[in-house]
């Protein structure tokens, strides 16, 4: 008599095991209109891609969710090692459907809005992006279109195509930033700093392609007074022919004032002189004086960057905790 232990694993099928993946993790870039350049919301998409899906998930490169370790983020799309494994086995399998009639409804996708009708949408100038060439740092300055104070509670971009590397939306309540607008004959003017703009309120606003607007959160909000400059700046990348980027932005407002505090904290933004060819390290740190809870972080390096660490020490801790790897 023969004993064998454990069981061999079964074929993945797309039906049973790859769909489920791909509509959670991939679908929300990868869809007619997304931001990816191809869909993967049918078998036959996915299927002619199963090699690659397989390599660029192994090597983490899809989805585009770098953070190794730390805790789980709102909106993460961080794929598991089985799941990794699965379509790994199911690309070398020849990517099998399974049972056509068990294949799950792709998910649906909104033309408009995310969040709904917005209460107030501000669409910037139309801008020439050229056809190559290096990035484009390019800060848009847009007088908000309220003439009182609005408390916001939520926003969305939408636009752009696959021009838009991130967008960072910020506020410039003096003015000043207006006098650079146009100066070199285009909208808006180029730099990676527009020093004189401030993230409102504890908020540091972002947007990335895929990424889900944040919905409203209670008691959190940002004031929007009247004469104020919404000042957007956009990361672009030429796609080898010329574009006209063109977004809009969409705010939803609250009757209620923030009841929670929140404030920006900037560390590790610390003069460098790295030598040619040379490893560099830069460190900071802060003490909080009081009790706060960490609502989000944004690990931004340029060309040289490379790695991103995030470690707290909790009272009552010996160690640090791992946030962000």
């Amino acid at each position: 008599m023969l004993l064998f232990a454990g069981a061999c694993r079964r074929t993945p099928t797309f039906s049973r095991d790859v769909a489920p993946i791909l509509y959670a993790r991939c679908a929300t870039c990868h869809h007619d209109g997304g931001a990816a350049p191809f869909a993967l919301t049918t078998y036959d998409a996915a299927a002619r891609r199963a090699t690659q899906i397989a390599r660029v998930t192994e090597r983490r490169f899809m989805p585009p969710w770098t953070a190794s370790l730390g805790p789980h983020f709102a909106g993460e799309r961080r794929l598991g090692d089985d799941e990794i494994a699965t379509l790994r086995r199911w690309a070398d399998a020849r990517a099998p459907l399974g049972d056509a009639a068990a294949v799950p409804p792709p998910p649906a996708f909104s033309d408009g809005w995310a969040l709904g009708k917005p209460d107030l949408v501000v669409t910037l100038p139309a801008y020439p992006l050229a056809a190559g060439g290096s990035d484009d740092y390019r800060n848009f300055v847009v007088r908000a279109p309220v003439t009182s104070t609005r408390w916001v509670a939520a926003w969305e971009l939408r636009g752009g195509g696959r021009t838009i590397h991130h967008a960072i939306v910020s506020v410039d309540r003096n003015g000043l930033l207006r006098q650079r607008d146009g100066g070199d004959g285009k909208p808006g003017f180029s730099g990676m700093e527009a020093l004189d703009a401030q993230s409102p309120d504890g908020f540091y606003l972002v947007w990335t392609p895929g990424q889900s607007p944040t919905p409203p959160a209670a008691g959190q909000a940002w004031r929007l007074d009247g004469d104020t400059d919404l000042v957007v700046q956009l990361h672009l990348r030429p796609t080898g022919k010329p574009e006209t980027v063109q977004p809009s932005l969409a705010f939803y407002f609250t009757d209620t004032p923030p009841t929670v505090p929140r404030i920006t904290v900037r560390i590790g933004d610390l003069p460098i002189d790295i030598a040619p060819g040379a490893r560099f390290t830069m460190r900071d740190a802060i003490t909080l004086p009081v009790d706060a809870e960490l609502l989000a972080m944004f690990p931004h390096l340029h060309y040289l960057g490379r790695t991103v660490r995030v470690r707290a020490r909790l009272p009552g801790d010996e160690a640090e905790r791992a946030l962000l790897d």
